[in-house]
């Protein structure tokens, strides 16, 4: 007899956002509820040139937060918390995972997410003021769907949020402050960082001489 999958959030990310984001990977799928055929239901209002110039604005961000990535690992390596690397790199990857599931209901403000640096980022901020979803919200959704660990979920949740942030276990908080580093180190100083700096030179030891140190040497 096949197990029932377990309850998990899928309902409230459908409500909140659609079906799409609600399906766990394929993996996760053929494991729990049995091998099927990939759903992508396309809304009357979502015309087919919009779904592509969304999809190549997305692409764009998506190699930004892999750059992101990249950073945070090496800046977890470099702090006192090493052994925090491969989940900050996970969490640094999934963090902006939500602007998929905002863009998929509001393609028409895709154009926020050109640019570079924190221009790219006070876009994103634009995304969810206009449509109304936080992207923060909806990427920690799809990632305890996902069966995250529930610190890297609560990482992504906080990742614009110092004040949810500094209420956060001490894992998830460092976690969140792993993921402001490495945007940092990504993309310079920007307003987002200001908010970020002191707890991060406190707590993993990360001051702005390191991460323009280690900007230069990862470009």
């Amino acid at each position: 007899m096949r197990r029932s999958p377990e309850p998990c959030c899928g309902s409230r990310i459908r409500r909140c956002f659609g079906r799409a984001a609600s399906r766990a990977p394929r993996w996760r799928r053929s494991r729990c509820w049995g091998a099927r055929a990939p759903w992508r239901p396309r809304p009357a209002w979502h015309s087919r040139a919009s779904a592509k110039a969304s999809t190549r604005r997305w692409s764009t961000r998506s190699g930004r937060t892999a750059r992101a990535a990249d950073f945070s690992y090496a800046l977890a390596r470099s702090s006192r918390h090493a052994r925090l690397a491969d989940d900050a790199y996970l969490a640094a990857l999934m963090q902006d995972a939500g602007l998929a599931v905002v863009l998929r209901r509001a393609p028409e403000h895709g154009a926020l997410l050109q640019g570079r640096g924190p221009t790219l980022e006070a876009g994103a901020r634009a995304l969810d003021a206009l449509s109304g979803t936080g992207h923060a919200a909806a990427g920690y959704l799809v990632a305890r769907n996902w069966k995250l660990p529930v610190e890297v979920c609560e990482a992504i949740r906080a990742h614009h949020d110092p004040r949810l942030a500094r209420r956060l276990d001490n894992t998830a908080r460092r976690l969140a402050l792993l993921l402001a580093a490495g945007r940092r180190a990504r993309d310079g100083m920007s307003p987002d960082w200001i908010d970020w700096a002191d707890a991060a030179d406190a707590e993993l030891g990360l001051d702005e001489a390191a991460l323009d140190a280690l900007g230069r040497e990862l470009d």
